[in-house]
Order: structure tokens, then sequence, then C-alpha cells
């Protein structure tokens, strides 16, 4: 009767989806629909700012006219209607935050980091307290569900799933803006971090783990003796807080940290496990078969229903176990997608279906594509499905026919063997054409999104990432079931526990211990991970594009004939249908990869190109001034070759030079760091020092004192250390003069090594124009008005077209008698955005603006490059020109002061 009554229930579920999903479909011609909605979403990376709130009403009914006649465009305009609502109701404006500081009950979400006697964490509000200053400020603002990254100093013993009320002060999203490095602004909008902040204190207020984290700390207590117990926690729920620092930079050189964080190959495999099984119980089972003729039931159609069934839900508990981390969720979206189509038997290619699957990941999350790993899914699936769609010729390259009077003699298990061995084979052949394609598209992939490439990358995931399909995924899953299963019975057989702790995951622990030992092997390699400068960057990315051109006009095949008909006059085929089109579209893949070409054979002619450049036109001197928040760095480039004055701040284990200085070095392609400048020692100024001899240990090191302060220095035998001492430094054309210090002052600000450079531009691209220009720049770093009285007693040469605020604006300093002497036309502030200090001060910035000079500050529009050609200097900034968009943008509310 239960069966019956279930068969009945799925038949009319089946009839009225269904007929549901044609109305759809006659209704809207969905391909279009939903091609136009991705199409714009993804589309919004390049956007340079959010449509107008007066847009939303008029997009949303825009496209609702065109849904029936043109599909396409009512996608499109929805997605902008969708993109825009999604931005204005989220917190992102700002406007609506307290300045002060502010009490919230939260709900703690996740444990971001910990470092030192720091910890991160995300935390989402379940009630906001707030005084009257508050309210005034906020307007009614509700803050319930609002998610907020924030650190503490020294904190209690805290556990995902807590209830706290503490007190903090928020700051804006706004983070520095550099080439090269972690875009943190991107990365919040994308997890929908709507603020940051310290907590000050706190108390709990109530704990109610979840089933997940009961059984995730129980589960962490049985591991405790195994040997691989972080990797295997992290399999099973996600949880990845015991994988050491050590065990992190492994994963990352290697490019394998993919494999223990839940996504869609984790999902995948539990999919595919679960669907085979069932389907192999219920077809082959002789309980199963009997049932079902009893039932007068289609063994087939109820077959592959169940087991979609059972896969399906298997994959979502999987994804509840891992927390519903975002890769999990956007998995299981394309899961859920595949899955819906197959219980419909609604014919879609597999290209049609990783497009809907899209469409539901953006509709639920539009900003799912600021992520790297929304891209890297997607690509991911694309290569498989590539392979996917030749499968029926790998199947048919390996199928065995016996011929009838073979099969007679060989027998019925003889056949049966060469079945299974043609099956063997193909499978093997389609997990390898899988896995190439994987890891070489991939590892283009991370050049194109991160600039770097791991060397060793893509040969261990070529055998890792069978290994943990095959094996350690569904081995490790299964003890979990048996463990879940067993659970309940701990209290009733104490030879359980023992069972937990020594026997139960023993074989995934040893399944992971090859892994283990190949993640050391490869720290035996040198470099294991590749900077690659964006010139590389652009270069791949064109050739990438060309890949694509070649493979819609028909594969490689195509090229080779083109090519065949080109150079020897198709004398080794037939080319009677080839017309202008294909030349056309093979001079196209050949311009794309041009850059690819040169880029290469620059690389391999480097010194040659070098000398050549510098004899005959010259090379291009840029100046780059990074944004490093409250701090100081700056770096002249010629070519491959940089000077670099100072190197921000370090706090810890974090240093603005491993952030954002190493990784922008890297972006712009410089090789040698000829000259590093440290202009004094506080730490916004010397901070980074270390980090940056590590990787540049060759350099000359310009600074007083700095071997005292960072000992570490003597252990690089090549490095030349000589004081800040008046004199003069050629360096192409550049001249670098280091001004006398005549103070001779205790404090430490005034103590500032003061460098003018003198940027000589006598050319223009090739062409040597005889005519003699230069720029001058003064760098200050954090001299006080007592030194700029002192330059201008002993008459220095401080006059400069462009001139570094001292001690990044504050009022002690940028005295009326300094700026009229210098006489600069462009004034440029090393200041955090919003820091604690003020700084710039606006007294200063009025005695600036005063005498008509322009004043730009690092903190609000993100690093300024400033390029110099014949007609003198191009000023360009991250935010407004580098890189204009939305999610770029200055985020601001407040002002957070601090005396001097």
């Amino acid at each position: 009767m239960i069966f019956k009554c279930f068969w009945i229930w799925h038949k009319l579920f089946y009839y009225f989806l269904w007929h549901f999903m044609l109305f759809l479909t006659y209704l809207v011609p969905m391909n279009g629909f939903v091609f136009g909605f991705c199409v714009t979403c993804l589309s919004a990376l390049f956007w340079p700012a959010m449509l107008p709130n007066w847009w939303v009403p008029i997009g949303l009914i825009l496209a609702l006219i065109l849904l029936a006649k043109a599909p396409l465009f009512s996608g499109a305009l929805l997605a902008t209607f969708w993109m825009s609502v999604y931005f204005y109701t989220s917190t992102f404006q700002l406007n609506d935050i307290p300045t002060s500081n502010t009490l919230f009950t939260v709900k703690i979400i996740s444990l971001v980091s910990v470092n030192r006697d720091w910890i991160s964490i995300d935390v989402e509000v379940t009630e906001s307290k707030l005084n009257k200053v508050n309210v005034e400020q906020t307007r009614d603002a509700d803050f319930i569900g609002d998610k907020f990254r924030l650190s503490w100093q020294q904190p209690p013993q805290v556990k995902v799933g807590q209830i706290w009320q503490i007190e903090t002060k928020l700051k804006p999203i706004t983070s520095i803006m550099n080439q090269g490095g972690f875009n943190q602004q991107r990365y919040y909008i994308n997890r929908h971090i709507q603020a940051k902040g310290r907590i000050k204190r706190g108390h709990l207020v109530d704990y109610q783990p979840s089933l997940r984290q009961l059984w995730l700390n129980q589960f962490t207590s049985y591991l405790a003796d195994y040997q691989n117990k972080a990797i295997i926690l992290a399999l099973m729920f996600g949880d990845k807080s015991l994988i050491s620092p050590e065990r992190w930079q492994q994963l990352r050189q290697t490019g394998t940290g993919h494999l223990i964080a839940i996504s869609g190959l984790h999902l995948s495999v539990i999919f595919g496990l679960f669907y085979w099984t069932t389907q192999f119980i219920l077809l082959k089972a002789r309980w199963s078969l009997c049932l079902l003729r009893t039932l007068n039931v289609h063994q087939g159609r109820l077959g592959h229903w169940v087991a979609l069934c059972c896969a399906i839900s298997a994959a979502w508990f999987y994804a509840y176990l891992s927390g519903y981390a975002v890769s999990t969720q956007r998995a299981l979206f394309m899961l859920l997608i595949w899955g819906a189509f197959s219980l419909l038997k609604h014919h879609h290619s597999v290209w049609q279906k990783l497009v809907y699957a899209m469409f539901l990941v953006l509709l639920v999350d539009p900003f799912a594509m600021l992520s790297g790993g929304f891209w890297l899914s997607f690509i991911a699936l694309m290569i498989i499905f590539s392979v996917i769609d030749n499968a029926e010729f790998k199947t048919t390259k390996h199928l065995v026919t016996v011929p009838p009077h073979a099969s007679h003699r060989l027998g019925s298990s003889s056949t049966k063997w060469l079945q299974v061995k043609a099956n063997l084979i193909n499978f093997i052949s389609s997990l390898w054409a899988v896995q190439w394609r994987l890891s070489l598209g991939l590892g283009l992939l991370q050049i194109v999104l991160f600039g770097t490439l791991s060397l060793n990358s893509i040969w261990i995931n070529l055998f890792a990432v069978p290994w943990f399909s095959v094996l350690v995924i569904p081995v490790t899953m299964m003890c979990l079931i048996i463990g879940l299963l067993l659970s309940p019975f701990l209290g009733w057989f104490s030879g359980l526990s023992l069972f937990y702790s020594k026997w139960l995951f023993n074989l995934p622990d040893q399944l992971l211990s090859p892994f283990v030992e190949l993640l050391s092997l490869a720290e035996q390699f040198t470099s294991p991970i590749l900077p690659i400068s964006e010139a590389w960057v652009l270069a791949i990315m064109y050739s990438l594009f060309s890949v694509v051109l070649i493979q819609l006009a028909g594969g490689f095949s195509t090229l080779f004939k083109l090519l065949n008909r080109l150079l020897f006059g198709g004398r080794y085929s037939n080319f009677a249908n080839e017309n202008t089109y294909d030349l056309a579209r093979l001079a196209a893949v050949v311009l794309l990869n041009i850059p690819l070409m040169l880029q290469a054979t620059f690389y391999v002619t480097n010194s040659f190109a070098d000398e050549l450049a510098s004899r005959f036109y010259g090379t291009t001197v840029e100046l780059h001034v990074l944004d490093v928040a409250q701090g100081s760095a700056i770096v002249i480039q010629q070519g491959q070759h940089a000077i670099l004055y100072d190197t921000g701040a370090a706090f810890g284990d974090f240093s603005y030079a491993k952030r954002a200085i190493l990784p922008f070095l890297h972006a712009k392609g410089i090789q040698q760091l000829d000259y590093l400048i440290v202009s004094h020692l506080d730490n916004d100024h010397s901070g980074g020092v270390k980090d940056i001899v590590e990787r540049f240990n060759a350099t000359h090191i310009i600074s007083d004192g700095i071997l005292g302060k960072t000992p570490e220095l003597r252990n690089y035998p090549q490095l030349t250390i000589s004081p800040c001492t008046a004199g003069k430094i050629s360096w192409g054309n550049v001249t670098v003069t280091v001004l006398n210090d005549n103070l001779q002052s205790d404090k430490s600000n005034n103590q500032s090594c003061v460098v003018k450079l003198v940027i000589n531009h006598t050319y223009s691209g090739m062409i040597t124009t005889g005519q003699s220009k230069q720029t001058d720049i003064l760098l200050t770093g954090d001299i006080e008005s007592e030194r700029e009285f002192n330059l201008l007693e002993h008459a220095q040469k401080i006059t400069a077209d462009i001139v570094f605020v001292p001690h990044h604006g504050s009022k002690t300093s940028s005295t009326e008698a300094f700026i009229a002497a210098v006489n600069p036309r462009l004034a440029i502030i090393n200041a955090g955005f919003e820091n604690r200090y003020g700084f710039p001060k606006k007294q200063v910035l009025d005695r600036y603006q005063a005498k008509g000079i322009t004043c730009l500050t690092t903190g609000e529009l993100g690093q300024l490059s400033i390029k110099f050609n014949q007609d003198g200097y191009h000023v360009s900034s991250y935010r407004r020109d580098l890189a204009p968009f939305w999610y770029n943008r200055l985020f601001r509310f407040g002002e957070i002061v601090k005396a001097e």
C-alpha cells in the first residue's frame, strides 16, 4: 500500500511539473532569456558604476514587455534590474552605519584566521542595541542579518554558532588598491560583508550548537590519534581550522588546496557514488526485482528516478555537513539543475544545462561572478563537458564486438571479461582525457585570475585528483556514514569508542599518506610558485581567446587544413569547401597570438633587448605610489629594474610588503631591485624590509641604522648597505640625489632620508627628439617643520614639480615657507583611507590648494602611477583609471580621528 501511494504521488508530481515546464517553454524561449541574463550578469565585472535608482523600475517594466517577443533582451534587462536591486538593498552604501562604539548581538558564522593573539571572524547580526547618538546617525537603520568581518585581540575561546554581545566600532569595507595585489574589497562584496571592525569587548550570550557542530566536535575527538586528522576533518565537515600554516603553504605551492575544500569535485563524487550504488541495488538485487514486478512498475524508470533522488539528497546532506560554503552552494545548484532536467526528461545538451546552472547561481547570488572560484568551477565544467561531447567517439573506439560463433567458443565468462576490459580501458582513457585538460586549462586560468603559476600543480594534480576522486573521498564518506549510524550505540557498547579512535578512519588515513608524501616531495623543488607579469597575463588571455575561436570553428583540424592550404597549396587534402571566411578566422588567430610570441621572444632575449632599448631610445620611466594604508612605498621603474623608497608597515606575520609591494613588482615584471632606500626606521616606512630582501637579496640598501632594527639582514652577504649621506646616483634616465641632513636631530621623523629625483625624458617612443626635458620629484619621508626650515636655511635645492607631502599631511609639517620654496604643481599624500590620525589634516590641504597645487591621496585613489613622456607626465590612479569598476569605488562613512 505504501509503495502504491508513493508511486501515485510520483506520477502526479511528475505530471504537474512536466506540464508547468511545458507552459514556461511555450511562454518564453528560455535559452535566449537565460543566455541574456547570464551574459549581462557576467559583464557586470566591467561596469564602471551600478545603474541609478530610477532605472530599477524601468528595467523591470521593459524586461516584462519584451519577455515574449525578445527574450534575449528581456533577460539582459532583468539582469540589470536584479543586479541593481541586489546592490542597493544591501548596506554597501554604508550611509547608515554608526561610527561610534555600538553594541551588537551577533552569531559567529565563520572563524577566518588566527594570527598570534589575534583572530578574525565573520559574524551575522541578530540584534543591535543603539544609543541615542547611534539612532540619530542611523535613521532607524536595521542591521539584523548584516554580516561583518571583525578582528579580536586576545579573545576568549570562540566557536562557530555561538551568540555573543559585542561592542565594536565599524569601518567601511574600503581596502587598499594596487596592481597585482589581492582585491579585498571585491572579496568582501562577494562574501556579502558590509563592514569591518575590531571588537572592544564582548560576552557570551548563548551557545546552542547545531547538529553539524555536535558531530564535528564528536569526530574531532575521535580523530585525535590519526596522523592526517586535519585533512580528514576538512573532507568530512569542511573544517580547516586544524590545518597548520606549513601544510597550507604546501597546498598553495602545489595548487592542491581545492582538494580539501569541499566544492564541485566532492559533491560530484558523492552524487555519482550514491546514484550508481542505488541503481545497482534496484536493478541487480533479487529482492528489489521481485518487489518491482509485484508492483508492476517499470524498473528502469523507477530505478533512475529513485537513484537520482537519493544522489541529490546525499549531495545536499554533504553540503550541509560542509556548512554550506559558497563553493558548495554553487556546486549544489548545478547538481539540482542537472537532476531536475533528468527527472523531467527535458532533453538539453550539456552546454544548455551548464547555462541553466549558471543562471540559477547568478539568480540566487548575482555577486558570485566576483569570485575566482565561480570562474574556476564553470571553466572546469566546460572542460569536462567538452570531453563528454566526444564520449561516443571514445566509447566506439574501445568497443569490443564479439561475433555469435566466437562468443559461443569463448564462453559467457570470457565475453564478459572482454567487455569489462573494454569498459576499463574506456574509463581510464576518459579519465586521462579529462585530467590533462583540467590541469592545463585551470593552470592557465590560475595565471589569468591570480597572476601566478604553480609549477608543481600540473603534474601533482594529474595524480592527486583521480586519487581523491576514486579512493579518498568515497572511502572517507563511507567511514563517516558508518560512524554516524553507529553513534547512537556508543553508550551501549564500550568497545565502540576504541573502534572509532583506532580503526574506523584508519583506511582514509592511510590513503592520505601518499598525498602528504607528495606534498613534502614537491617542497624540494625550487620556485614552486612562479609570479607572472601583467604583460604575460595579457598575452596568454589573447592566446586563450584564439583557442576559443579555433574550437568554435570546428577544432584544431580546421586550423591545420587552413595552414596546409596556405603553406602547401592544399596538396595533402581537399579544400573545395573552404572560403575567405576561414582565412579571416586564421588571420584573427595568428594576430591574437602575436603578443604571446613577442613576450616569449623578449623573455628569451632579455639582456639583448634591454641593451638595445637603453642604447637607441632609452627606457620609459614610471613612478608608482603604492597604496599601503597608513604608510609609504614608492617604486621608480625602468624596464625590469626598479628603486624602492620605503616598504610599508608590518604587524606580526602580516606585512604590506607581502600583501601589496611584492605582488606589484611581480605584476610589473620587475626582475631586479637595484636600490632600496629606507627613509627612517618607523614601522610604517621600514616594516617590510625583511620580506623585500628575502625576494631581492642582492639589492643595495640606503638607510641609517637598518641593521640595528633588522639584524636578519646579516644573513645575506650579497647585500650592500650604506648610510643615507649626501651624494648622487646616476641610474639610467634618473638622477637620484640624497640631500644632506644638517639638522642631525634625535627625533626619528626628522632623520628621514630626503631624496630628490630628476627624471630625464628626451625621447618619445623610439624617436629621439634632442630636446632636454626633465621632471623634479622630492621625496620627503616624515620630516617636520624643524627639518624643513633646516633645508631652507642651508639653501638646498628642493624645488620640484612633484612633492610627496611630508609626514602624510600632518599639521607638524608642510609650512608655508617650505611649500613656497618647493613650488610644486602636484602634491602626493601617502595616507590610509580614514586613518585614525585624520591625515591629511584639513589645514595642510588648504595650504597647498591655496597655491593652486593639485593634491592626490593614495587612501582615496588607490595606487598612483606617473608615466613620463616627451610632453611631461601623465598621472593615473587605480580606482579612476586603471580599474574603474563599481566594486573598486570608494565606500566611506563617518570619520575616525585620533590625536597625533
